[in-house]
């Protein structure tokens, strides 16, 4: 096999790699080589990896180069690298969580998710970095350290998923997987100026995962474009026995309503939700992305959601406090000390059995509150966060005049999709103070085809 692109190994992405592959014109070997040694060389100061795979790698990596040789390839994802947020179980290989506790734990299985990837022929690099045991936004609460943001080394990178996003802003690798429980794979996207879908609760089993709030807890692709995103969502998703939330359905082809038409689509804008929870400079730049969708033929509505949502709020964070808790409750026993200490705190803040039971049935309302608000519309177009990313372990931030927790505009755009259990994809669509700016679209459960529609168009368009 010949290599013969016109640009880096690494600026490639999936749909490019995979048409060399067909035309034999790129060796699976040659490139995971290059990204070994890439990653090697780049890593620091990012640290989007915290372990590397290269043994596994390349024996997958020859497989692939053997299947194409004798021109059989498993799927289009054959040959692929990729790499796996270090929440995500790898058999034999380090998985943390962020957490001294479990610097030595080794599964002693797969996650159904990585299975997927690995029967399509991808090639595993590594785990990335991760806030510990998923649980806050910001990329800077890991036993590793922080994961800096590729655009700015001073930046946060976006959590929990912070590794997977910086590892894929970097061009360390072409795809990445993350977690969604609250926005984490959203949020690590909008920062790092890539693309970051959070699937329908359900869509991708959550099996071979340390668990945030299975009630919320969903697994989702990261990517450089739209495109790639959907293909390889159309690896990942399928029905699993194995775990509860499993969805069962038809098969579906992600990708195959890019390029269609969007006339006669409505898209909704819950003006009145976000105005003052974002940055005013940031909300200037949705009617920018808005007229776009009407200058290629869909309505646009404002929806007024309620204007109080603050007991829905405080019902999501109580599913993450109760089932954060239970899940690592031996642990903080036992080991206190190796939490890091505002995780810590998070998790014992905790909630009762009543309020527990109460979230729940807060959480079917909001679903049903939502359902509602999405009859009239196709999708929802808002910004991913309030604000650009944030300077490393910053928690005050000045949001135009007023200072909030640096949580507070990070969070405010993101848990609405995942209380609702929708799909919710987040897109590049500008820079602000030489920073990435990420634009939200909300679908109705398992739209995942249509958003991905609306976000390729866009992503054209604002290019």
């Amino acid at each position: 096999m010949v290599t013969a692109p016109s640009k880096g190994l690494e600026q490639l992405g999936i749909e490019e790699l995979s048409d060399l592959f067909d035309k034999k014109q790129l060796s699976p070997v040659e490139l995971t080589e290059y990204l070994l040694k890439y990653i090697d060389e780049r890593n620091q100061p990012i640290n989007a990896f915290v372990a590397m795979t290269p043994e596994l790698a390349m024996e997958q990596a020859k497989e692939a180069e053997k299947r194409m040789c004798g021109g059989e390839r498993k799927s289009f994802f054959d040959g692929i690298p990729f790499t796996v947020k270090d929440i995500i179980f790898i058999k034999d290989a380090p998985t943390t969580a962020g957490c001294d506790l479990y610097r030595n734990f080794r599964p002693a299985k797969n996650a159904f998710v990585v299975d997927r990837l690995f029967d399509a022929g991808g090639i595993m690099l590594g785990k990335t970095n991760t806030d510990q045991f998923a649980l806050f936004p910001t990329g800077d609460r890991s036993c590793f350290g922080p994961t800096r943001n590729p655009r700015n080394l001073n930046k946060m990178s976006g959590g929990s998923s912070s590794g997977s996003g910086a590892a894929v802003a970097a061009r360390f690798v072409p795809a990445a997987i993350g977690t969604d429980t609250a926005g984490s794979v959203r949020i690590p996207a909008a920062m790092c100026g890539i693309v970051g879908m959070r699937v329908t609760h359900g869509l991708v089993s959550l099996n071979g995962c340390f668990e945030v709030s299975n009630h919320l807890d969903t697994v989702g692709p990261i990517t450089r474009s739209v495109k790639d995103n959907a293909l390889m969502l159309n690896v990942m998703s399928g029905y699993d026995p194995r775990d509860p939330f499993s969805r069962k359905g038809p098969v579906t082809d992600f990708t195959s309503l890019i390029d269609k038409p969007l006339a006669g689509m409505t898209v909704g804008i819950p003006y009145s939700y976000f105005e003052s929870k974002v940055d005013v400079r940031v909300v200037d730049m949705v009617p920018n992305a808005v007229k776009l969708l009407e200058q290629a033929g869909m309505s646009v509505r404002e929806v007024r959601l309620p204007g109080d949502l603050k007991k829905y709020l405080a019902a999501s964070n109580s599913l993450i406090h109760y089932d954060s808790y239970k899940a690592r409750k031996v642990d903080i026993d036992n080991h206190p000390g190796l939490f890091h200490p505002e995780v810590l705190e998070f998790m014992e803040t905790g909630c009762s059995w009543e309020e527990y039971e109460n979230a729940l049935k807060l959480q079917k309302e909001f679903i049903a509150l939502i359902a509602e608000h999405q009859k009239e519309v196709d999708l929802m177009v808002l910004p991913t966060l309030g604000t650009v990313a944030p300077d490393i372990n910053s928690r005050r931030i000045i949001l135009n005049g007023k200072e909030y927790n640096t949580l507070i505009p990070i969070m405010s755009c993101c848990w609405l999709a995942s209380l609702a259990k929708l799909p919710a994809i987040s897109i590049p669509c500008g820079v602000l103070d030489e920073l990435p700016v990420g634009l939200q679209l909300i679908g109705r459960p398992c739209s995942e085809d249509l958003l991905y529609q609306v976000a390729h168009y866009l992503e054209s368009a604002l290019e």
